[in-house]
């Protein structure tokens, strides 16, 4: 109940500052219902986690609410290619465009990032990665950039929403 107080103040807050469309990246999921029912713009699922089961379940998610909020605007959130593999980032979008759907996600945020994803060292496979037990899941280098990870992925779409983009080339 804490988390549904909170989204409906932060919308309230938002609607006084004069904001009439918003893009939501939905991390909780049982707000979806309260998404679908009260956003006055797009309700992002967000999907986050190495485990395959884990992404499957998020997926499987957002696609009963586009069933059972059809009136509702949804899109995909793969949170980042640092908390996805690169089979799970392909998944995402291959999902949002089966279903004609815009996404978001983090890329490109820090040095860290790109550390790990052209050489699967640094701070984050080093720090992060252990710290969430996800030690068994750090791939091989990609020796891919921000940017060629989200095109390999199928990500770099006209649709596509990409949150700080700071690190995508050189």
């Amino acid at each position: 109940e804490i988390y549904r107080s909170a989204w409906h103040t932060g919308l309230h807050l938002a609607q006084c500052a004069g904001t009439g469309y918003i893009g939501d990246i939905l991390t909780t999921p049982e707000l979806s219902e309260t998404a679908a029912g009260s956003l006055p713009g797009r309700s992002f699922v967000e999907i986050i986690g190495q485990d395959p089961a884990q992404v499957h379940a998020r997926l499987q998610h957002l696609e009963h609410w586009m069933e059972h909020a059809p009136h509702a605007l949804w899109g995909a959130a793969p949170h980042a290619p640092y908390t996805l593999s690169q089979d799970m980032l392909k998944l995402c979008f291959r999902t949002a465009a089966a279903h004609k759907l815009p996404s978001s996600i983090h890329l490109g945020e820090s040095d860290e990032e790109v550390d790990l994803l052209t050489a699967s060292a640094g701070p984050m496979a080093e720090k992060l990665y252990p710290y969430v037990h996800w030690e068994h899941y750090l791939e091989p280098p990609r020796r891919m950039r921000p940017l060629e990870c989200l095109q390999n992925a199928g990500g770099l779409r006209p649709d596509t929403l990409l949150v700080h983009g700071v690190h995508l080339n050189q």
